[in-house]
């Protein structure tokens, strides 16, 4: 129901960030492949299996996440010991974005957890982030 009053283009509708457009989309396609992994590996190595796995995926994920943490508090205690700040984690932000992964049942999601252990993938994450962090933000990191 229009008042026949002109709108202005200011109160036009704003179009959604690809973020917010294709976020859910990506989070279902990757649950349905994370179902599917688990349904095809059950049905290859038998529903024990696959749970076993999930257990041992949750209990290293909290491993890693419990020795990052007290990684992170060390280097502050030592850093506020010293008179100073912590200049850098230290790669403990990303050893407990791997234990959280590990921690989410699933194969793709702990595949991707055991990729961010180690120190090689966790450089190239850091170069990556420090150099989408410098350029614009009105350019793109993807």
């Amino acid at each position: 129901m229009t008042t026949g009053a002109p709108t202005s283009p200011n109160t036009a509708r704003r179009r959604r960030s690809r973020l917010r457009r294709y976020l859910p989309l990506g989070l279902a396609a990757w649950l349905v492949l994370e179902i599917w992994l688990l349904t095809l590996v059950a049905g290859a190595a038998g529903g024990l299996t696959v749970f076993l796995l999930l257990v041992a995926g949750l209990v290293a994920g909290s491993v890693v996440i419990k020795r990052a943490g007290r990684r992170a508090f060390a280097s502050l205690n030592e850093a506020m010991r010293q008179g100073g700040s912590p200049a850098r984690g230290g790669g403990n932000g990303l050893m407990m974005l791997g234990g959280l992964l590990l921690m989410i049942p699933g194969l793709v999601s702990d595949a991707a957890g055991l990729l961010l252990l180690l120190p090689p993938v966790q450089r190239a994450v850091r170069r990556r982030h420090t150099r989408c962090r410098e350029v614009s933000w009105a350019r793109r990191c993807v």
